[in-house]
């Protein structure tokens, strides 16, 4: 349900799947995450808009701070991440339907394919050989202050997937490096039958 400013404004969205997932992050700044959404049907109801202003009963939002990066499995000494743009890359397709209302009955999932850039200071020693041995490694990013405002990402298995380029960072020299999730075959262990294995993305609010 979609509220505007206006008491017309209100749509009644049915039949919705997120249609693609971007996580925007950058020092400094606060964090922000992008949904498209596919809708099967909607309906102008044309009342119920201009909703009342909503307390928020929840911890303020943190900045992008102290961000770290761990390449690998055995790091020591996490790098420092200036920025991070993650991208889900959905790729869901409608069933066309003849009795829907609108002619969609739902939609159906080709492929998902997520994608991470991120920003680090640069080492022109290191970064271009990542990217010439094409050597798969596990890529873990974390940030947030405390237990509770803590965020971290991870791919387990990640190639870099264009060569590293070098940028400004705030009057530094930074490489701005791109990482494809690959196809991940390792976890061990029998899992319960609603969790989830192999996956290869992974979010977890700590």
């Amino acid at each position: 349900k979609w509220n505007g400013r206006d008491a017309a404004d209100c749509l009644l969205c049915l039949g919705c799947q997120p249609a693609g997932v971007k996580i925007s992050a950058k020092h400094g700044e606060i964090p922000t995450i992008e949904i498209d959404w596919h809708v099967a049907h909607f309906i102008d109801v044309g009342s119920g808009g201009a909703p009342s202003i909503q307390a928020w009963p929840y911890p303020p939002p943190e900045k992008f701070l102290s961000a770290q990066l761990f390449r690998g499995p055995n790091m020591i000494n996490p790098f420092r991440v200036a920025s991070l743009e993650v991208d889900i890359r959905l790729d869901r397709k409608p069933i066309e339907d003849a009795q829907a209302t609108s002619g969609i009955g739902g939609f159906y999932t080709v492929s998902r394919k997520p994608h991470v850039k991120f920003s680090v200071y640069r080492d022109p020693a290191t970064h271009p050989v990542w990217f010439e041995a094409q050597t798969p490694y596990s890529y873990t990013f974390t940030w947030g202050s405390r237990a509770g405002r803590m965020v971290s990402i991870c791919i387990p298995k990640g190639r870099i997937a264009e060569y590293p380029g070098w940028k400004d960072e705030n009057g530094a020299l930074a490489s701005d490096i791109t990482i494809d999730a690959q196809d991940y075959q390792g976890d061990t262990g029998t899992p319960a039958d609603d969790s989830p294995i192999n996956t290869d993305f992974r979010i977890a609010l700590l």
